[in-house]
């Protein structure tokens, strides 16, 4: 389990298990869904993700895909992020609410975000060798969910169908 850097704060939970729940979920999670719209028009789709203790998170597209597109005219997105569970049993799940941002391909922060694609996914080792160069030499690109929303529901931490909702502050 990670510890987060930012505060997550709620009258009937401690900063602790918000914390605990939170982490639980992202680790145990390797694929988000996330929602963007284009005027009337919504979109989804499934991605791979790494996630920071501040809880910025990172997933890869090409720049020409549906969901890229319609974050560069609106940068409004919804993720949802689930850990498997029988039906009914200890349900777990987030719903991330957020702004989205391409990274620069050769920052510190797409660096240190692809470095830890490695580490989670080795598989991607194959094709990542040096981070920086595989953003700026690869028809994809690395972008940003600044979160500033979570919808929280964690049974064996804070109850039974209890969802949480807490604003993220750094």
């Amino acid at each position: 389990m990670s510890v987060l850097s930012v505060k997550l704060v709620h009258e009937a939970f401690t900063s602790e298990a918000l914390d605990a729940a939170v982490s639980d979920i992202l680790d145990a999670s390797a694929l988000a869904a996330m929602a963007t719209t284009k005027g009337q028009d919504s979109y989804i789709h499934t991605a791979y993700f790494v996630y920071t203790e501040t809880l910025n998170l990172y997933f890869v597209s090409a720049p020409t895909d549906v969901h890229v597109v319609n974050i560069g005219t609106n940068p409004s997105i919804a993720a949802a992020i689930w850990r498997e569970s029988g039906w009914g049993e200890d349900l777990r799940g987030l719903q991330v609410f957020g702004a989205c941002e391409p990274v620069s391909p050769l920052s510190r922060e797409a660096i240190r975000a692809m470095a830890m694609f490695v580490r989670r996914f080795p598989a991607v080792q194959s094709i990542v060798k040096r981070p920086g160069e595989f953003l700026s030499s690869s028809s994809l690109r690395l972008y940003a969910i600044r979160t500033s929303q979570l919808k929280i529901l964690h049974e064996p931490i804070l109850g039974h169908r209890q969802f949480v909702t807490v604003d993220v502050k750094s």
